[in-house]
């Protein structure tokens, strides 16, 4: 026989639950507590989070790039490119921030 799916609002209905038990808890106790009913979701696979990481990576470059020819386009015309700028430098942060090492050292 096999186990009934469980809906999105009956697991946050149990989340709530165990919650509202372990109030008083310790954290490690309420972790126990919350781990004991189940990943909602597993981890994805390495190939799927690479797939994932060469579509962001590829879409911010592409925005990057039609920024930076749009800038080129209003370079020396009257018109604002204030928010040419403001996607080019977005962009860019965004496409950076992925390389960056994070502050927690994971």
């Amino acid at each position: 026989m096999a186990k009934p799916i469980e809906t999105s609002a009956q697991r946050a209905a149990s989340v709530q639950q165990v919650l509202q038990a372990s109030a008083d808890e310790t954290p490690e106790v309420k972790k126990a507590a919350l781990t004991a009913l189940g990943a909602p979701i597993p981890p994805p696979s390495r190939s799927a989070a690479d797939i994932v990481w060469i579509i962001l990576v590829a879409g911010l470059v592409t925005v990057l790039l039609l920024a930076l020819l749009g800038l080129a386009h209003v370079y020396g015309r009257h018109v604002s490119s204030d928010q040419m700028i403001t996607v080019f430098t977005t962009s860019l942060a965004g496409l950076l921030g992925l390389f960056v090492k994070a502050p927690s050292g994971s």
